[in-house]
């Protein structure tokens, strides 16, 4: 008994500093965003104001963080690996964006289809699903059996946004009930993050004029009022930048002045 449980205390040690360190490296992500065009390009400074304003952060923090929640997942569930996929609405399919375990990288782009796969049948159903794996080309990529996967689904405001699972139990044969609502909380979790994600790609894609990424983001996630209307905002900033290089001036005193009130009122 005391061996497990100083087992336990060290793997809980070791995931509280994977947890400080994506935290440091979001914090210096933060700092340095002002020499990091990246969030916003080579946009108009106004434009640039606006992107300030609605924190659009670094996609690599959020994908960091999605592979924390998926590895707390996985190891309270005592699963051997576990991945995370985000729908892809042009292709209907669910594409990974993180993955754990042996070989896991490999995994990372693979796209599994809606139909004939257990991450296709929680995503559509919107239940937790526990069962023998019914597509083996993640087998073939990584070079492991999975035996048992576990699969929630991943929904946001009503919408479903990808699936969470985990494979391989380690300590018995199937995963439990009491793992199978383990892992509907940390799919709760992951979806406001992946939600969050998108939300962001879709606005920075209308301030960059990328109607094609704005139309797909719009069919994945639900637009809130606040967002119909930033992106309003963002458009018709656009529209009047076109030709008019004078007002951009009076756009960056205005988008800088909402960046000051923001974080002036923030709570």
């Amino acid at each position: 008994m005391l061996d497990k449980l100083e087992k336990i205390s060290k793997s809980l040690s070791a995931l509280a500093e994977e947890i400080n360190g994506v935290r440091k490296e979001m914090l210096c992500s933060a700092e340095s965003s002002a020499a990091a065009e990246s969030s916003v390009g080579t946009l108009p400074s106004s434009l640039a104001g606006i992107g300030s304003f609605l924190e659009l952060s670094p996609k690599m923090n959020q994908d960091l963080l999605l592979t924390t929640i998926l590895k707390c997942a996985t190891y309270v569930t005592g699963a051997g690996g576990g991945g995370l996929t985000i729908f892809d609405h042009q292709k209907k399919t669910l594409v990974f964006r993180s993955a754990v375990g042996p070989n896991a990288d490999r995994l990372i782009g693979l796209e599994v289809p809606l139909e004939g796969s257990v991450n296709g049948l929680a995503f559509a159903s919107g239940e937790v699903q526990s069962m023998t794996p019914t597509d083996r080309k993640a087998d073939e990529i990584t070079g492991v059996v999975y035996r048992n996967v576990l699969v929630a689904p991943l929904i946001a405001d009503g919408e479903g946004v990808g699936t969470i699972n985990a494979v391989n139990k380690q300590n018995g044969d199937h995963f439990t009930a009491e793992d199978m609502e383990a892992y509907k909380l940390f799919a709760d979790l992951a979806a406001q993050v992946v939600r969050q994600q998108l939300r962001e790609e879709m606005i920075k894609g209308m301030i960059k004029g990328d109607d094609v990424s704005m139309a797909a983001g719009l069919e994945t996630i639900r637009c809130s009022e606040s967002d119909a209307l930033l992106m309003k905002i963002a458009k018709d900033i656009r529209e009047l930048s076109k030709g008019r290089e004078d007002l951009l001036p009076l756009f960056q005193q205005l988008t800088g002045l909402m960046v000051e009130i923001s974080a002036r009122y923030r709570w």
